[in-house]
């Protein structure tokens, strides 16, 4: 397939059904993905491309195969593009929500959104069969979102569950119209620029209540997470090639 994620860096691309294993207490994953990564090209705050700086582009990292090879799509790339960029603008607006939340100026984090680990994923999740049923498969196993926050626009037939502070996992019902905002693991750590490396915000840290995170960039960390899952794959799919075959033996 022109557009799997195999033949991708930075993990763009397509990933079949069952080839994902995000929690690996659990099932493999049932769902099947699409994701591309933020590209300047395509920001709604227009970029000059040719005025990036040189220590930034290594952290962009959208790949055009992904929309090389959904060319044959009519309006695909325009259509799904036009939604992201309207998720990034709000994104936008969003974190200037959180900072003011934070005691915060209320452009504190504008400098360090200018090139955002703004990432796009489509998951659709299939029927499960009759024995995954059984085995109580998941369509995606329990996680932390990655990056500061996601927005999640869930069809009306739902799924999606959270866990609340009690350790009960409870049903976040759709609600038609609205998009779930999800906070995510970089927002602990407050920093959403893929190559800025930043503690902890001062307002959140005291004597008292010191960071209780080493500081890192939103994407290693990204990357760290993705790696780690394809991994955690791999070794399963390698135990699963050197477990014994049935043999029958005529009687």
């Amino acid at each position: 397939m022109k557009i799997s994620q195999e033949y991708s860096k930075y993990f763009n691309g397509y990933k079949w059904p069952r080839s994902t294993n995000i929690s690996p207490g659990e099932s493999v994953d049932v769902k099947e993905s699409m994701g591309w990564r933020y590209a300047p090209q395509y920001d709604p705050d227009t970029k000059d491309l040719d005025a990036i700086e040189e220590e930034v582009k290594p952290w962009l990292r959208g790949e055009d195969f992904v929309w090389e090879g959904t060319a044959h799509l009519p309006g695909f790339k325009d259509e799904v593009l036009a939604y992201w960029a309207s998720c990034l603008t709000l994104a936008r607006k969003l974190v200037k929500v959180f900072s003011l939340s934070l005691d915060l100026d209320e452009d504190y984090f504008d400098s360090r959104t200018t090139y955002p680990g703004a990432d796009g994923v489509f998951n659709y999740y299939p029927p499960t069969t009759a024995e995954e049923t059984a085995k109580n498969a998941v369509g995606l196993g329990s996680h932390t979102d990655l990056q500061l926050f996601t927005l999640l626009w869930q069809d009306m037939t739902g799924g999606l569950q959270v866990l609340n502070r009690d350790g009960q996992w409870i049903k976040a019902i759709p609600v038609e119209g609205t998009i779930v905002v999800n906070i995510g693991d970089f927002m602990m750590r407050l920093c959403l620029n893929f190559n800025c490396v930043e503690g902890v915000v001062p307002s959140c840290t005291s004597k008292e209540n010191p960071p209780k995170y080493e500081p890192i960039s939103c994407g290693d960390w990204c990357q760290l997470r993705f790696q780690l899952e394809n991994n955690e794959m791999k070794r399963k799919n390698a135990v699963a090639a050197k477990a014994p075959s049935a043999v029958i033996i005529a009687a």
